[in-house]
């Protein structure tokens, strides 16, 4: 079996859900390390173990923080307040300067795995894990033909390769970000500084680029019988069925039906799933019942975004 780092990137919020479940997550995804990449100052908030590592996200790369981040936005659109966003998907990408393995699989901090799940086939071949494609995440591939100087070809199966993990092959990973430093039709000299150039500024304040299917488009491109492909089976509004700290019981009833729950902070717990009568029915069922009124709302809420822009990021100033 190769042999991986599980890379976790987190703020505070994420401490509380990663303790209650840390073992699950280090047996179920067999890693033989989590790292923990973060602010310095919750490291000393992180279970103390063997198998724990923390790394301060301002060494990672020269000139790589949330402050810089956010200067390049404001510079660029005024406002700054999707410099968090940004900054967690560099420094998944900046992390293969210090892999050591081959492979490092990267994980989202609000993720939680259902089963045991193997990252490499029988013949020790990687997945690549995908959902089906979603309208909102076009334009990803505006920056990616950018980057790369061709036109994407957007995957004629419909898959989006945003989902909530993936595992990077380090080399590959290397010689991705190579390139897009050495590509001067960008402005800048990290490969950070670029791919904020290649946004689109309309996309910039929303979701303007990503990680995942950037480094998919470029193992396509170069790599193209490197990985096999998977249909990764996640339950993403998962805090609406089973609350933001699911007890072992809500996790059993979830597994039946996925392998992996999100529990994302923007959703609200719905009550209803609190109810015996439908704890005692077959989850599935219960998510193909309630899941078209879950999605119509999500649906409302990214159109609000996108075309009320403006009002949105008046909004996110004042939160700030």
């Amino acid at each position: 079996m190769e042999e991986y780092k599980l890379i976790i990137p987190i703020v505070a919020k994420d401490i509380s859900l990663i303790k209650s479940n840390i073992e699950k997550i280090k047996n179920y995804l067999n890693s033989y390390k989590l790292v923990f990449i973060g602010n310095a100052e919750l490291k000393n908030l992180l279970p103390n173990y063997d198998y724990v590592e923390f790394i301060d996200e301002n060494t990672l790369f020269s000139n790589l923080n949330i402050g810089a981040i956010k200067e390049i936005l404001v510079q660029k659109t005024g406002v700054g307040n999707r410099a968090g966003w940004y900054f967690q998907q560099f420094l998944k990408m900046a992390y293969s300067l210090h892999c050591e393995d081959e492979y490092y699989l990267v994980w989202d901090s609000d993720t939680l795995p259902l089963e045991e799940i193997c990252f490499f086939n029988a013949d020790k071949k990687p997945y690549l894990s995908y959902k089906s494609f979603e309208k909102h995440d076009l334009p990803y591939f505006d920056t990616i033909k950018n980057i790369f100087n061709i036109e994407t070809v957007i995957n004629s199966e419909s898959k989006s390769y945003v989902v909530e993990h993936m595992l990077f092959n380090t080399r590959i990973m290397r010689q991705l970000i190579s390139n897009i430093e050495s590509n001067l039709s960008l402005s800048g000299n990290t490969f950070f500084e670029k791919i904020i150039d290649a946004v689109p500024h309309k996309n910039l304040n929303l979701s303007g680029f990503s990680e995942f299917e950037t480094y998919v488009a470029f193992v396509m491109k170069d790599y193209p019988d490197f990985y096999v492909s998977r249909f990764w089976n996640n339950l993403r509004c998962g805090k609406i069925f089973i609350g933001e700290q699911p007890d072992e019981e809500s996790l059993q009833w979830t597994s039946k039906a996925f392998v992996s729950v999100s529990i994302e902070r923007y959703d609200k717990e719905w009550k209803i799933f609190k109810m015996k009568a439908i704890r005692k029915m077959d989850f599935l069922n219960v998510y193909n019942f309630f899941y078209p009124i879950i999605r119509a709302k999500f649906n409302i809420r990214m159109f609000l975004r996108k075309y009320f822009k403006h009002i949105y990021l008046k909004i996110l100033n004042l939160k700030q």
